[in-house]
């Protein structure tokens, strides 16, 4: 859990840190379409009167960069057709998160069709914590949630670059 709710803490910084100038993104292609002093004045207008917003589901995540960046760059470079499954892997780690924040039926529900659906899972991975300690791949030695942290490192470095 703490290393999705990490996932999304870095999304926040880098969402803000490009939009203050506190960052520099590699790519020209990324500008802000509004400047920002400080970063509690961003964070001010971004969160509006509540004490956090959403980065995942992802597609708040977008929705927030295309009002706020150029072509909503570079949190919309995940459309591309080559980085579609990075979508899918974002959507998985929300409902992870999810099921063992809330674990509440609808959350084991989505858990049980999204995360597993017709995976070849035992019982014992049938939980998000069983799911996540089963094995990903034999050689090299993986268990699912060492795959999903190089995959939050991989999409973060596509964010970037």
């Amino acid at each position: 859990m703490s290393s999705i709710t990490s996932f999304e803490n870095w999304i926040e910084n880098l969402f803000l840190g490009l939009l203050v100038g506190r960052l520099k993104h590699c790519s020209s292609s990324v500008a802000p379409r509004v400047s920002f002093k400080s970063d509690r004045i961003a964070r001010d207008v971004i969160f509006s009167d509540r004490n956090y917003v959403d980065w995942l589901p992802y597609r708040f995540t977008e929705k927030r960069a295309n009002a706020f960046f150029r072509n909503g760059l570079p949190f919309t470079c995940l459309n591309k057709p080559e980085n579609k499954s990075d979508l899918k892997k974002l959507e998985l780690l929300f409902y992870l998160r999810n099921v063992i924040a809330h674990k509440s039926t609808y959350s084991k529900k989505k858990f049980e069709d999204e995360v597993i659906g017709s995976s070849p899972v035992t019982q014992q991975e049938r939980t998000p914590a069983g799911y996540l300690r089963g094995i990903f791949r034999i050689t090299p030695s993986q268990t699912r949630y060492e795959n999903l942290i190089n995959e939050m490192a991989s999409i973060a470095k596509k964010l970037c670059n």
